[in-house]
């Protein structure tokens, strides 16, 4: 691809999700303005997920633009500081909104402390308004293509529930599978397949009951499960998986697990991921968790293992992190379906079925 059509398919993505972003910002300011005093607590939430996803967005853009060739370059140069201001202006807005409108009674999550991702033709859009079900088999099982590194076929989703699907499958899931981008999200009953990096991004998200395959990746590679990129320390977002079986896919139980598969790793500073409940098989790493890059994020990470099973669950060998926990019931609870989703305020009108707490 051309160094102008690199930039023309950088400015629609970023095109498209500042559109989303204006979306959002207006739905955000419609909620705050209806009360002069305290917002409903679930108001308030979905507020600050909102501009979460706006933070989130605008970062996709910038990325996006650092990963342009060197002779158009000189465009995420001059557009480093509107973003890093605009960047500023929301923290602030977002900050403000949590002391200033959301219920200090109200008990909720704790705040615990270079990837391109195309989101033009080349994407599998999957856009879930609020509260809409998708409710398939197949959502990306498309034809083949050729096996690379980085396959540009992923499943990119927005607020919703994605409920008894097959993620990844076929010739697709590789690395980069599913993009849980910004929101909240929950998956239910899906098969998921990947190598590197297959589950990723800054949505509010738990993956229930869900079967997770880690696939044999190309020569030199390891398996990551999870990458994900909270920005911020005041961001609600993360990763949940929860009572979901993690087992190699037939392919890679027959190379005797010669291949390493890890968790998750930080793709941003503040990267938040917690296992609840799972059956993890024995190829899981000893260690759990694998570093990004040196010691990046280590202390500002927050990952957590919470009463899981299998031959991969043992946590005695596990990375020694400051960002890494064993947790207890009570910490465990609050990345759960009804706590960290606020699931029981809007999931019974989709009758999709759920357990709202821990098993």
């Amino acid at each position: 691809m051309s160094s102008y059509s690199s930039f023309n398919s950088q400015s629609l993505d970023c095109r498209l999700l500042t559109l989303s972003s204006i979306d959002f910002l207006s739905t955000s300011l419609e909620a705050v303005n209806k009360t002069s005093s305290i917002l409903p607590s679930f108001d308030a939430e979905d507020v600050k997920t909102l501009l979460n996803a706006i933070l989130t967005n605008q970062q996709t853009c910038y990325d996006g633009l650092q990963s342009l060739p060197s002779s158009v370059g000189s465009v995420s140069s001059d557009l480093s500081i509107p973003i890093s201001n605009n960047t500023q202006l929301y923290s602030v807005t977002l900050a403000f909104l949590t002391k200033g409108w959301v219920p200090k009674d109200r008990n909720g999550v704790p705040k615990q402390p270079k990837r391109h991702i195309r989101f033009g033709k080349e994407l599998l859009l999957l856009q879930v308004g609020g509260g809409k079900v998708e409710n398939s088999i197949g959502v990306v099982r498309v034809g083949r293509v050729r096996r690379s590194k980085n396959s540009n076929k992923q499943l990119q989703s927005e607020t919703g529930v994605i409920c008894q699907c097959s993620i990844g499958s076929g010739f697709e899931g590789y690395q980069d599978t599913l993009y849980t981008h910004s929101r909240k999200q929950l998956y239910r009953e899906c098969d998921i397949y990947g190598t590197v990096d297959f589950i990723f991004g800054d949505a509010t998200v738990v993956l229930q009951n869900c079967n997770i395959y880690p696939r044999q990746p190309n020569k030199g590679q390891s398996n990551v499960i999870t990458a994900q990129c909270r920005m911020y320390p005041d961001f609600k977002t993360g990763i949940s998986i929860h009572n979901c079986t993690i087992e190699p896919t037939p392919e890679l139980a027959s190379s005797n697990y010669k291949v390493k598969t890890y968790l998750g790793r930080p793709w941003k500073k503040y990267s938040r991921t917690i296992y609840i409940q799972n059956s993890m098989g024995s190829l899981i790493d000893p260690a759990g968790w694998l570093a990004w890059s040196g010691d990046f994020a280590l202390s500002t990470l927050y990952y957590a293992e919470y009463n899981n099973t299998g031959l991969g669950s043992n946590n005695t060998t596990r990375v020694q992190w400051p960002g890494y926990h064993v947790i207890n019931a009570r910490d465990a609870a609050n990345f759960t379906i009804s706590n960290f989703l606020e699931g029981d305020n809007w999931l019974p009108n989709t009758g999709v079925p759920y357990t709202g707490g821990l098993i």
